[in-house]
């Protein structure tokens, strides 16, 4: 595994939220944020109906995500670490839900147990399809492969 797949992997793992990137039935767009446990290749989020972007996400299709390092920990602005993913959705439903809610709740607290027994959350899976990762000025990258996070460095044409 290469340095930089080591400090992609770093980065997804120190952000507990992704920033949801999703397109309202009238076209019009919409961000939003979603905590996120990384298992699989996929993202795994769970979304309240009662939420906007929740609706967007449940209609399927493709839907972007980043993830981006806090900005106090950011040496600068203009170059903070981030990583962009094209998604594809799916719902998770029976065994599989009860496992990856186990891992969200190890990560992100408590209230994952109050939040999965509630009627109105759902579980997704975001399988990245494709993606970018950047770690600074001229440090920018291509995801091949998503799944298996194979990156080359994107230089200049």
């Amino acid at each position: 595994m290469s340095q930089v797949t080591k400090n992609l992997l770093d980065l997804l793992e120190a952000q507990r939220s992704l920033v949801l990137a999703t397109v309202n039935e009238d076209g019009t767009p919409l961000a939003s944020y979603a905590p996120f446990v990384y298992v699989d290749g996929a993202f795994h989020v769970l979304l309240s109906s009662l939420a906007a972007h929740e609706g967007n996400v449940a209609r399927g299709g493709d839907l972007s995500v980043m993830i981006i390092e806090d900005e106090s920990r950011s040496e600068e602005v203009f170059a903070r670490r981030r990583a962009t993913f094209r998604c594809r959705v799916t719902k998770v439903d029976g065994g599989a839900r009860d496992e990856i809610l186990d891992r969200l709740a190890a990560r992100c607290g408590e209230v994952v147990e109050t939040l999965r027994a509630l009627a109105d959350f759902t579980l997704y899976r975001l399988e990245a399809i494709q993606g970018s990762y950047v770690e600074g000025f001229a440090r920018a990258y291509t995801i091949d492969d998503p799944g298996t996070l194979t990156i080359r460095h994107r230089k200049r044409s």
